[in-house]
């Protein structure tokens, strides 16, 4: 997922975003946490952030119609797991296909 979080960090231009952010805040602390998030998370922090948000928008509905969209979705078992924890569903066993 990490390109596709590079790719939305350059489409939706994150700082930009923020910037929107702080300034529709309604009270003045909002205001302030939107303007102070770049400066106190780390990259990973934006990245995972931003990977569940993307997450969350390209999976909705129910469990069931959600796992259906991961089914469909062209990407390893492993990184629909991690949609999975992205989403709050449980992980699929992925099988050991080495027979260990």
């Amino acid at each position: 997922m990490s390109e596709l979080f590079d790719k939305s960090i350059r489409t939706l231009e994150l700082p930009r975003v923020l910037q929107l952010l702080s300034e529709q805040a309604v009270s003045p602390e909002a205001k302030e946490l939107a303007r102070r998030i770049l400066d106190s998370w780390d990259y990973s922090d934006l990245m995972l952030a931003v990977e569940g948000l993307l997450a969350n928008l390209m999976f909705s509905g129910t469990p069931d119609e959600v796992e259906a969209k991961l089914e469909r979705f062209p990407a390893a078992e492993t990184q629909k797991n991690v949609m999975r924890g992205f989403l709050g569903l449980p992980p699929r066993v992925i099988p050991d296909v080495t027979g260990n």
